[in-house]
């Protein structure tokens, strides 16, 4: 199962490159939200619902089921979408 994480801010996907050498596996997918290293779309508003309807399109994007790793902000947006 493919692994995705999820960063804070004001950080970008870098943070997890440690991590991402350690688990030594090619199937760990970093994401950046929108504003925090990746574009803002257009009309992209940055409140909280915005950022999980964003994951929630990412994660539809992928096949089958992923595990869900977020944190600081990104932790939240996870949070959200799970409960």
């Amino acid at each position: 199962m493919p692994i995705v994480l999820v960063h804070g801010n004001p950080e970008t996907d870098a943070i997890w490159d440690d991590l991402r050498q350690h688990l030594g596996r090619d199937d760990v997918v970093a994401l950046s939200p929108p504003g925090f290293g990746a574009p803002v779309p257009a009309g992209f508003g940055a409140t909280s619902d915005e950022y999980v309807a964003w994951l929630v399109g990412e994660l539809e994007a992928m096949p089958g089921p992923v595990d869900l790793v977020g944190h600081d902000w990104g932790g939240g947006h996870v949070l959200r979408l799970v409960l």
